[in-house]
């Protein structure tokens, strides 16, 4: 038998649509590859010239602030935290 109109259900009125989930976006289209690259090589330069704790730095991060503070001719003092902390950790 087939069904008449008056069978159908009544749509209810809904929500505006559900939050996507994750993290939201940067903008209003996919970043490209580039971008990506550039928006990742600006944070890290941002986190390496933060006067942070030598502390919260990796090993290899201590290592590479060394070599950077030797070859910038930074002062002897700058380079001896790194090395202190990396003493400190391997005594």
């Amino acid at each position: 038998m087939a069904r008449s109109p008056s069978d159908r259900t009544d749509t209810l009125p809904t929500d505006p649509a559900p939050k996507k989930r994750g993290r939201p976006a940067a903008g209003e289209q996919a970043m490209t590859s580039a971008e990506r690259q550039s928006r990742y090589r600006v944070a890290r330069a941002r986190a390496a010239n933060s006067g942070a704790d030598p502390s919260t730095f990796s090993d290899t991060a201590l290592l590479d602030r060394i070599r950077m503070a030797i070859s910038d001719g930074s002062s002897a003092k700058t380079a001896g935290r790194y090395v202190r902390e990396l003493s400190r950790r391997y005594p």
